[in-house]
């Protein structure tokens, strides 16, 4: 699972980074270093990331990126030490801008990647700030997938297979959500329901999609467990 939730995240940052771009007139701080990040210029971007903390344009989002950029890179201490300077802008930026679901949804992910690995047990932060972005938006796909994930990881996988089944009521075919669902009722011992998902996936989804390929490595390692 955890393969899949990265690249499934990293899709996830590209669509909402991926803004129109403006002329450098135009742009404010945080748009030149988003262009400059989109154009694989991290060391420029980190830059002017730097630049919108100290003058104060989009504090938040300006740590958030930061983060990102350093985790891509492997710098694993200094995103520590950014994520925890990013949360701190965060909740400040939230007591005055609490409907923003979208900055909700990136606190809990700063919180789940601290915890993931295995620097803090943030989990249950993680869980807050995500179930806060579900609140104000309830039928986001998205978030309900990553929170999903949180409930999972916090081994409580009786939420996190009501949070999966709630976006295949929605939509059957998202495989990415039954793909999370199969694994979590694999985990809860649950074989049978999990051979069901797992053919469905086959069945149903594209063969290029990653969900294909897993699905059926997972059916046959549940089928040789049954030899």
């Amino acid at each position: 699972m955890q393969k899949f939730l990265l690249c499934l995240m990293i899709f996830m940052l590209v669509i909402s980074s991926g803004e129109k771009w403006l002329t450098a007139k135009e742009q404010n701080l945080f748009d030149q270093a988003m262009e400059a990040r989109g154009k694989g210029e991290n060391e420029k971007a980190l830059k002017i990331l730097e630049q919108c903390v100290e003058e104060g344009v989009e504090v938040h989002r300006a740590y958030f990126e930061m983060g990102e950029i350093l985790l891509e890179e492997g710098k694993y201490r200094r995103a520590i030490s950014v994520s925890e300077k990013a949360i701190k802008a965060y909740e400040e930026y939230l007591k005055v801008h609490p409907e923003d679901h979208n900055a909700w949804w990136e606190l809990g992910y700063i919180h789940s990647i601290r915890s993931n690995y295995n620097y803090s047990n943030e989990w249950k932060e993680a869980q807050e700030a995500l179930e806060k972005a579900v609140e104000l938006t309830p039928y986001n796909s998205f978030y309900l997938l990553y929170l999903g994930w949180i409930y999972y990881k916090k081994g409580d996988n009786e939420k996190a297979e009501g949070t999966f089944k709630k976006i295949l009521d929605k939509n059957p075919e998202d495989f990415q959500a039954r793909y999370f669902l199969a694994d979590t009722l694999i985990d809860a011992g649950k074989q049978e329901e999990a051979k069901q998902e797992l053919t469905y996936i086959l069945e149903k989804c594209p063969k290029e999609n990653v969900a294909y390929s897993w699905a059926q490595e997972k059916r046959k390692e549940l089928e040789g467990d049954n030899k």
